[in-house]
């Protein structure tokens, strides 16, 4: 049985491990910003070209079975999929991290998922933590005047502006350099993803202990489909078995 695992968390590279355990011949797909980890499989990187060119490549690798593991804001890749798997009759199991629920002590707004949402949000406070990816870095020029950012993402070239800072850096992070980071550069507010996880947990407790509030970024509505999970395993016990007899993946059109 020939498996597409859209991945890029650490628990979709459980699931594709996994899967090569189990005997399913898999291709692992990522978006290209992380380095290429050994799942004893297939692994590409990039995009798709929409839900037509993930149609295509489902087509030609002649995939029996799609799963979606990518993180819970990748929301294109996700909609894609259900298209795709639904254009091609094929079935798709998708595995959505629990989100984090708010503990005694902390602070939170919930922040509607947009740019002018989540800077209106803001305006009242003097040093935001920005932790949502590269989308303050396209808005570097309308920071306000009474205002400095601290930008953390993966990828950011020199910034060019004197009232913000990037940090270049990958989780996971531990709660007292993340206590260290916002007491050393005077964070007033933190803005997140409610990704889950204990990848980057620590921010939102170091946020709590220094009594920081959090803007939190609302996660994508996407349609239910028949095999949704919320742990790896419920979804891997939950998938066929591969059969003995398996059509190879052509390796050339990865």
């Amino acid at each position: 049985m020939n498996v597409l695992v859209l991945g890029g968390t650490q628990e979709a590279q459980v699931i594709a491990r996994e899967l090569v355990e189990r005997g399913y011949h898999v291709i692992y797909s990522m978006a290209g910003l992380g380095i290429k980890p050994q799942l004893g499989c297939v692994v590409r990187s990039g995009g798709f070209g929409g839900h037509e060119g993930l149609s295509d490549h489902l087509a030609v690798n002649n995939i029996d079975c799609l799963v979606d593991a990518t993180h819970p804001y990748a929301e294109k890749i996700s909609r894609s999929a259900i298209i795709a798997a639904h254009d091609l009759s094929i079935p798709l199991y998708r595995y959505t991290r629990p989100a984090w629920e708010p503990q005694e002590g902390d602070d939170w707004k919930t922040v509607r998922n947009n740019w002018p949402a989540i800077t209106l949000a803001t305006l009242p406070y003097k040093r935001p933590f920005f932790t949502i990816g590269r989308q303050p870095l396209f808005h570097m020029d309308d920071v306000p005047v009474r205002q400095e950012w601290l930008i953390r993402t993966l990828a950011a070239s020199d910034t060019g502006n004197n009232r913000v800072r990037v940090l270049r850096s990958r989780g996971p992070f531990v709660r007292q350099s993340e206590v260290s980071l916002m007491r050393l550069t005077g964070v007033d507010v933190l803005v997140s993803k409610n990704s889950g996880g204990d990848m980057v947990a620590a921010k939102i407790e170091a946020a709590r202990e220094l009594n920081i509030p959090v803007m939190m970024v609302q996660r994508p509505k996407l349609a239910p489909t028949k095999n949704d999970f919320s742990t790896p395993q419920a979804m891997l016990d939950a998938m066929p078995r591969p059969k003995s007899v398996n059509v190879e993946v052509k390796s050339q059109a990865i």
